[in-house]
């Protein structure tokens, strides 16, 4: 499982390339206003109000073909030791789909096929975050880390709302309230931010408790 948890802790990767691929525009990324995507986008110009240049765009797509392997690998990996009933398997199917989908995202970029780059984005969003309810309840279910399965139901409930809320409004244009005063670019952060944060905190949990389970076992019986 220690290696299930060190693959889903590397998502943290995905924060730090950002930033650096973002930084290396010639003019400035704007959170609010540009998307994820239009860091691995591998043309300059506007599109939709926005100004695109990524001049480092082909770390970005590699940065989230690795987040899209780590994924699901780090979910396989743990499916044996963690989650390991119905809810569990299911978990692990749905984190599996988002990580192909993140894949599906670094590997058709945006302005090469904007049609197939967001179903991948629609399935790695969708998928994880259903990911994350099957596995709060797989370890509710199971009496294990309630803190954690309490944390889960609850991020993935919230995140569940705000990408219905995006997606609505993505496509109905209803205004800029329904995107909480943030921008579209700010939105769609809102929603996947958390889930990536949520799979690093999630491995560091789960180094820490195998950890201390060792160290427990290593105890003399009295």
């Amino acid at each position: 499982m220690k290696l299930g948890a060190f693959l889903w802790i590397s998502s943290i990767q995905t924060f730090l390339v950002q930033w650096i691929v973002a930084r290396a525009w010639p003019k400035a990324y704007n959170p609010s206003l540009n998307f994820i995507s239009d860091l691995g986008n591998t043309s300059c110009g506007w599109s939709g109000g926005r100004y695109i240049c990524s001049p480092e765009h082909h770390w970005m797509n590699a940065s989230l073909i690795l987040l899209g392997l780590t994924v699901a690998l780090g979910a396989l990996l743990a499916q044996r030791q963690l989650l390991r009933d119905k809810l569990g398997i299911a978990s692990t199917i749905l984190f599996v789909a988002s990580g192909a989908g993140i894949i599906t995202i670094g590997m058709i970029p945006e302005n090469q096929s904007l049609s197939d780059h967001i179903v991948g984005a629609y399935i790695d969003g969708y998928a994880g975050v259903l990911a994350i309810l099957f596995f709060a309840l797989s370890l509710r279910n199971q009496h294990r880390f309630q803190g954690l399965s309490t944390i889960s139901l609850w991020l993935s409930l919230s995140l569940l709302s705000l990408s219905a809320l995006y997606t609505i409004n993505y496509y109905l244009n209803l205004g800029p309230a329904f995107n909480l005063g943030i921008g579209p670019g700010g939105m769609e952060k809102l929603i996947n931010y958390p889930i990536y944060a949520w799979l690093a905190t999630v491995g560091f949990v789960l180094v820490k408790s195998e950890s201390q389970m060792k160290r427990m076992n290593s105890l003399p019986n009295n």
